[in-house]
């Protein structure tokens, strides 16, 4: 994952509750911070359930090789999160962003490619020192980027819409897609780059533990 953080008492507090869980992992495979992360932001945002999909993390207990149990965790706590948003908690705020939209994403989905026009700025993801000196650059030495890697602001936008249609399990489909509102639909946004998470107050709401303007 990639994140931003701003360094405020509440952000330094999530970092900490983030960090206990090196405590409290399971025996099988948890995906380590990455699988802790869901579980800290359900309970930072207050979002029904957390008790529920802290149990089933606590019970994995299969190798990496066996992975579903794990991703029914994952399905748990995403399930009741529900559209990328703004939550304004506890005095600060949490804002998860929808995918693809964000300052990085996976380098082999966007196919190793950039644009200097839109699109996320970094790839994550890329461990082979080849990738870098052979893919991303004709010359090294002197920052010149291949040619080969730009792309410009259509075609990285289509490139993005195309991933949405092929893994239709994260994406919300259709231009009036029922997940989440209408503006945040990846037809009507992703092409551009443009989907913002949607307001704290703004349907379709989660279910919180927490009374509106209480959280």
């Amino acid at each position: 994952g990639n994140y931003m953080v701003r360094n405020t008492p509440f952000a330094r507090k999530f970092l900490r509750r983030w960090a206990s869980y090196n405590f409290e992992m399971p025996i099988g495979y948890s995906s380590s911070d990455n699988g802790a992360i869901h579980l800290v932001v359900q309970e930072t945002v207050q979002v029904e359930g957390y008790e529920k999909c802290k149990r089933k993390y606590k019970a994995l207990d299969k190798p990496v090789t066996q992975l579903d149990e794990y991703f029914e965790f994952v399905k748990c706590v995403t399930d009741r999160l529900g559209a990328p948003r703004d939550w304004k908690t506890g005095g600060g705020m949490v804002t998860v962003w929808p995918r693809l939209n964000f300052w990085a994403s996976d380098g082999v989905y966007m196919e190793l490619s950039g644009s200097r026009e839109i699109g996320p700025v970094l790839h994550h993801g890329i461990k082979d020192r080849k990738d870098v000196v052979e893919r991303y650059y004709k010359n090294l030495s002197k920052c010149e980027a291949s040619p080969t890697v730009l792309k410009d602001a259509r075609q990285m936008g289509q490139h993005a819409v195309n991933i949405a249609h092929a893994y239709k399990d994260y994406f919300p489909a259709g231009a009036n897609c029922s997940e989440t509102a209408k503006r945040q639909c990846p037809e009507n946004c992703l092409g551009s780059f443009n989907c913002w998470p949607l307001a704290d107050d703004e349907p379709p709401l989660a279910r919180r533990t927490c009374s509106p303007g209480s959280c």
